[in-house]
């Protein structure tokens, strides 16, 4: 599967394997931090030196093991006729059989 594309890695998942989608597998259990350039100057100042870095590298082999990779998905969610409309269908039904999540215990002193 592809995390760019992480709904439709999910149907073909159940596509291929079976059972039911369950909203856990959908649910962004590990969010990022959103932040804005232009927040903090010592972040700023990071991105931008990883950004040179990351543009000066010659990755050629893993981007044609990436574009593979990507090219083999597109296949097999033709072949298991997995498309974004009937996907999005079978995540909402799945969110709504969810039930409601207990808020965080306590720690006690």
């Amino acid at each position: 599967g592809l995390t760019e594309e992480w709904n439709i890695t999910v149907c073909l998942f159940h596509a291929k394997f079976g059972g039911p989608i369950l909203a856990s597998e959908i649910y962004n259990v590990r969010p990022g931090v959103e932040k804005r350039i232009g927040d903090d100057p010592v972040a700023d100042a990071l991105i931008s030196q990883a950004r040179d870095r990351l543009e000066a590298w010659d990755a050629t082999s893993e981007t044609r093991v990436y574009e593979a990779a990507v090219a083999r998905f597109w296949r097999e969610v033709a072949r298991y006729e997995v498309d974004r409309e009937s996907c999005q269908r079978k995540i909402d039904d799945a969110c709504r059989k969810m039930p409601t999540v207990a808020p965080p215990l306590q720690s006690h002193p």
